[in-house]
């Protein structure tokens, strides 16, 4: 199944732009997890062009992002490629999450790696006051946007870790040494 991935620190953003990707894909499933900083539950909405799939809370022990990705939605994601009846997932993940931490997630498990692929990463990014969001040291949790107790991080921080995922470059032909 391929994956249509949106990340963000707006939740209402991401929900946009992932309920756009959804209606533009053919057998699509809309897979969208956040985390409650203060109940420290993770809520999942699986959904379609028809409605709502599911909506279930999972208590966490810590509710960090790696622990979300481990216990619901790298299982989620599974669970509906091995149903067959979609194409498409577009992941709308956990507030702040980057792409890469499930691509490293995917990259450990070869036969999840061969179920589930990653297809493109949508970083979802506010225009109102975006030069300034950049550019911020205004914790997330200023603007509600944190996921536990202890995520200090900052929203300049978080909006620019896409810019952290590289890809590797093949070395220049040189001289041999």
């Amino acid at each position: 199944m391929d994956l249509l991935v949106v990340t963000g620190v707006d939740p209402a953003l991401v929900d946009r732009a992932m309920m756009s990707l959804s209606w533009d894909s053919p057998r699509a499933v809309a897979v969208r997890h956040r985390i409650d900083p203060e109940s420290q539950q993770l809520t999942r909405v699986v959904s379609h062009a028809g409605g709502i799939l599911e909506h279930e809370g999972i208590a966490l022990e810590h509710a960090c992002i790696s622990c979300a990705l481990r216990k619901d939605v790298v299982p989620t994601l599974e669970r509906l490629a091995r149903d067959g009846q979609w194409a498409t997932a577009v992941v709308a993940l956990p507030t702040s999450t980057e792409a890469v931490q499930l691509d490293t997630v995917l990259a450990s498990d070869l036969r999840l790696a061969r179920r589930l692929r990653r297809r493109t990463t949508v970083a979802v990014l506010g225009a109102e006051h975006l030069g300034a969001d950049l550019l911020s040291a205004v914790p997330l949790r200023d603007r509600r946007w944190h996921t536990g107790p202890d995520d200090e991080r900052g929203t300049g921080e978080t909006l620019n870790a896409p810019d952290r995922v590289r890809r590797r470059r093949r070395p220049r032909p040189g001289p041999e040494p």
